[in-house]
């Protein structure tokens, strides 16, 4: 669901579709969703976590249902910051996650 979303942004942006097919990259991003949840806020990774790779993280209280959610916090939240949106934009490796607690969606979207 959010690599449609995803790509869908990059599409419209001018841009191919990500690859994102990195299996322990996209449970990285989990975990990294479980942790923000556990402590309730948003954080990024530790920069040794991250091997050079880039980060978005984002939370956004629950709208209409997930796809909703994490469709507003890409084409908003991310939109509109330019550092969130150049990493989604121009890096061709994408591994994304997200989860849901309490009508929080944590996501999280790592690039290279």
């Amino acid at each position: 669901m959010i690599k449609q979303i995803i790509n869908e942004f990059r599409r419209i942006n001018g841009r191919h579709p990500a690859k994102m097919d990195n299996h322990e990259e996209n449970q990285n991003c989990l975990w990294h969703c479980l942790y923000m949840a556990k402590i309730k806020e948003i954080c990024h990774a530790p920069e040794h976590y991250l091997n050079g790779k880039c980060e978005a993280v984002a939370v956004r209280g629950f709208f209409h249902n997930p796809i909703d959610t994490l469709h507003m916090i890409i084409f908003e939240q991310f939109a509109n910051s330019p550092e969130h949106r150049d990493i989604i934009l121009f890096n061709d490796n994408l591994a994304c996650a997200f989860y849901i607690e309490q009508y929080q969606v944590f996501l999280t979207v790592r690039g290279w």
